[in-house]
């Protein structure tokens, strides 16, 4: 889910007609007329960071009365793991050094399976793309520990020389 706060500057007197007006719009979560800079805060949620900007730019931005916006839109939930290096990332560097060298015994501390050099290839370098959490039914995350569904982007260079 995916919100967004836009800051709304009205032209004198048009406040309440703007609340009005955009109340209606599908999106739209909350609205506040405020006191400081900005005469109304309004909360849009959806689904996803592209439905943002045509709701501001011509839904909530075409209202008359609105002299000036000023949008802010948060960051999806995972977007952090890509800042930064994930913490799976160590963990499967470990298990693919392990695997090109076909350390078994290191792989069997950490590892239920092996990615077998003379039969899968060799990943030398990789990118985690996605990180996914074990769900319950009614959405909440069980626990950081139970266990993750983790997509990665890789080379892998077959035994025939062949990269992929």
């Amino acid at each position: 889910m995916i919100k967004a706060y836009v800051l709304v500057v009205t032209n004198p007197g048009e406040t309440r007609a703007v609340v009005a007006a955009a109340q209606g719009i599908q999106g739209v979560k909350e609205l506040h007329e405020v006191m400081g800079p900005y005469d109304i805060v309004i909360e849009i949620e959806v689904d996803s960071l592209s439905d943002v900007p045509p709701i501001l730019s011509d839904k909530i931005r075409t209202i008359p009365g609105i002299e000036s916006t000023t949008s802010l839109v948060t960051f999806p939930a995972n977007s952090f793991l890509s800042c930064s290096a994930p913490a799976e990332q160590p963990l499967l560097a470990r298990f693919f050094a392990a695997s090109r060298l076909r350390d078994l015994t290191a792989l069997h501390n950490f590892a239920t399976v092996v990615f077998e050099p003379a039969a899968d290839g060799v990943v030398t370098s990789f990118d985690v793309t996605r990180v996914t959490a074990t769900r319950e039914s009614d959405g909440q995350v069980v626990s950081k520990d139970v266990s993750k569904d983790v997509s990665i982007s890789a080379p892998v260079r077959l035994p025939d020389g062949q990269t992929m």
